[in-house]
């Protein structure tokens, strides 16, 4: 939108000192065609301010001078319009300045670009600059349907976006899953394997069930027969994050606190 904007703008002012009679304008951003003889109070509003002042003192000049709005769709590819899309698109990009026609909406949107790829960058790196892993050497890796196909970086990754990653998806479901949830994809967790990582093997560390030494993420996900006996792939989640929700629905007691015995 930004751009558009900023193309009228530069091609109304240019064209102006040209112009007679009449001006015609051909574009096919309807809206920022608005704006620039009605400029917003938003980002890009100086753009449009400047154009339209151009545009006041043109016609100022002589009461029979014209302005004309056309609005032709980009699919029909047409005539001149068609060409100057194809030369505004094949054209090198200046970099942002101190005169530039950058606008506050677009250098918001580049330092969020800019955030979230060095914070994907760090969720993806194995050790930082302090030798440490950022998210953690337990994080389970759960594969994201938006970017399958994209060999080895099909996981999900961090967002701010609409809530995140990981939490939409379970907005609006009960707390305890949502906490059991966490503590699953953390591995920190009420099992053995976190008690004896942390120093607690007073709280236990061998499964309730009996056939394991050692509590383990793993060993809940695929061999625990205290988990419901259910088909392989909702009773083995295949680091999907829907069917890791099903298997916590099915098993209330996966990655949950023992209740406490009455007193």
């Amino acid at each position: 939108a930004d751009a558009e904007l900023v193309g009228l703008q530069i091609g109304i002012i240019n064209a102006l000192p040209r112009c007679r009679k009449l001006l015609a304008v051909f574009s096919d951003a309807e809206s920022q065609m608005k704006q620039i003889v009605n400029p917003p109070k938003r980002s890009g509003q100086q753009v449009a301010i400047k154009a339209s002042k151009a545009i006041r003192r043109w016609l100022s000049t002589d009461p029979d001078r014209q302005i004309r709005f056309y609005h032709i769709r980009s699919a029909l590819n047409w005539g001149v319009q068609h060409e100057a899309h194809k030369l505004a698109k094949s054209v090198l990009r200046d970099a942002a300045g101190p005169f530039s026609h950058t606008t506050y909406d677009y250098l918001r949107k580049l330092t969020a670009k800019r955030a979230i790829d060095r914070w994907v960058t760090l969720f993806n790196a194995n050790h930082d600059h302090t030798n440490q892993n950022y998210k953690g050497t337990h994080w389970l890796k759960l594969s994201d349907p938006k970017r399958r196909g994209n060999a080895g970086h099909d996981h999900m990754v961090p967002t701010y976006f609409k809530g995140g990653s990981w939490l939409p998806r379970v907005e609006g479901l009960d707390t305890q899953l949502t906490a059991r949830l966490c503590r699953t994809i953390t591995n920190h967790a009420p099992i053995g394997h976190y008690n004896l990582r942390f120093g607690k093997p007073e709280r236990g560390v061998a499964c309730p069930c009996g056939t394991a030494d050692i509590q383990t993420r793993r060993h809940i996900f695929h061999d625990c027969p205290r988990m419901i006996d259910r088909e392989d792939a909702l009773r083995v989640p295949s680091h999907d994050l829907d069917d890791l929700l099903s298997f916590l629905k099915s098993n209330p007691l996966a990655f949950a606190f023992e209740p406490e015995e009455p007193p």
